[in-house]
């Protein structure tokens, strides 16, 4: 029986990945690299910033270290909250209509999100007028393996109180 929906929030209910991808494209700008957004959507939408740098950094045969991907993913994270700050944020149509609807049926959800920032997601969900509707919202930071393994849908089914078969 369907007790809960565990939803991503980038490209699920809004519209952030263009985005996402300004950030990014932005960061690799200074290293010389080209990032087209069709890229970005193709193979890196929702994976985090540690692989997405650490892979194009690779294949652009350009060396790098940890910390050369720790400056990369606060200069990207930075830029993103300033993106976000200044931008009008789309909602993927009918997920707002559709969340609606689920909650008013009593269904558990919660946000399960491959962005760090949890300030920076609140905001964006209550830029679109959502936040009401997911008292809980965790992040890949909260689980010892980030997408594309399934830990933070896991532990997202775990805090609703529902089994993973329990849940969408």
């Amino acid at each position: 029986m369907l007790k809960g929906i565990i939803f991503d929030m980038d490209g699920t209910i809004t519209l952030t990945e263009p985005l996402h991808h300004r950030a990014f494209a932005d960061v690799f700008m200074e290293f010389g690299i080209e990032y087209p957004f069709s890229d970005h959507i193709k193979r890196f939408a929702g994976v985090g910033s540690k692989l997405t740098f650490s892979t194009i950094l690779k294949e652009n045969n350009i060396k790098f270290d940890d910390s050369v991907l720790a400056e990369c993913s606060t200069k990207k994270h930075n830029l993103y909250k300033n993106i976000v700050q200044e931008s009008e944020i789309g909602t993927v149509p009918g997920a707002k209509e559709f969340i609606d609807r689920i909650f008013k049926r009593g269904l558990r959800t919660i946000i399960a999100t491959g962005n760090s920032d949890l300030e920076a997601v609140r905001d964006i969900l209550k830029k679109v007028h959502v936040l009401e509707y997911f008292p809980e919202i965790i992040s890949i930071t909260e689980v010892p393996r980030g997408k594309p393994f399934p830990d933070v849908f896991i532990e997202a089914a775990q805090r609703i109180g529902c089994s993973p078969s329990e849940c969408v």
